[in-house]
């Protein structure tokens, strides 16, 4: 009888929001993750340096019309976001917000994608 396959092995490096949701979408995909960060989300309060928790971000495509591998990276960030913000173990939320533009933008490959 052979042994089971072992799990693949991988490193994260930073603890910020973009290497734990690296971390945590590896781990849900069967990785063994390790990750190494400088700073730590368990000191945050106290810690100046990290700053995850304290910075705010929002969701915006400026991927052009004609550059649909761009266009299904920010598809699927956006859905991935807005799931997240369905749950309320986690900080993500909707918020409204508005752009100013000197000029308009035009046709946006996301105007289906996005309410309102």
């Amino acid at each position: 009888m052979s042994a089971a396959p072992s799990k693949k092995s991988v490193t994260v490096l930073g603890a910020g929001v973009q290497g734990l949701t690296v971390a945590w979408l590896l781990q849900a995909q069967g990785y063994n993750v390790t990750i190494l960060a400088r700073d730590s989300p368990l000191g945050w309060a106290q810690d100046s340096l990290y700053t995850s928790p304290k910075a705010g971000a929002n969701w915006m495509s400026y991927a052009a019309l004609d550059d649909k591998r761009l266009q299904k990276w920010d598809e699927v960030t956006y859905r991935f976001l807005h799931a997240l913000a369905t749950l309320k173990h986690t900080t993500v939320m909707r918020l409204p917000a508005e752009e100013y533009w000197d000029d308009a933008p035009g046709v946006q490959w996301f105007s289906q994608l996005t309410p309102n």
